[in-house]
């Protein structure tokens, strides 16, 4: 995901117009760029896979991990949001 926005940051850091520029670091900027996609894939799938092992029914094992990875991304934007900028 990061090939497609090499351009715009080339162009920030080269003086271009910063109105419409969005820090790397930002939320939303940050959850979709660089490997932090695959990270949350790779976390999903693991999650998926354990729990599916665990419970060991097809329905409930596919929506547990739904609910629970819904939950941590939640707390963790809480959490992202409730800590201060340094």
């Amino acid at each position: 995901m990061s090939w497609w926005s090499s351009p715009i940051d080339r162009a920030v850091n080269d003086g271009g117009a910063t109105d419409t520029y969005f820090p790397r670091l930002d939320p939303v900027t940050f959850a979709a760029r660089g490997v932090v996609p695959m990270a949350q894939a790779a976390f999903a799938f693991v999650l998926g896979v354990a729990l599916g092992l665990v419970i060991r029914r097809t329905l409930p094992a596919m929506a547990t991990p739904l609910v629970v990875y819904a939950a941590v991304q939640m707390t963790r934007q809480q959490v992202r949001t409730a800590t201060p900028d340094r």
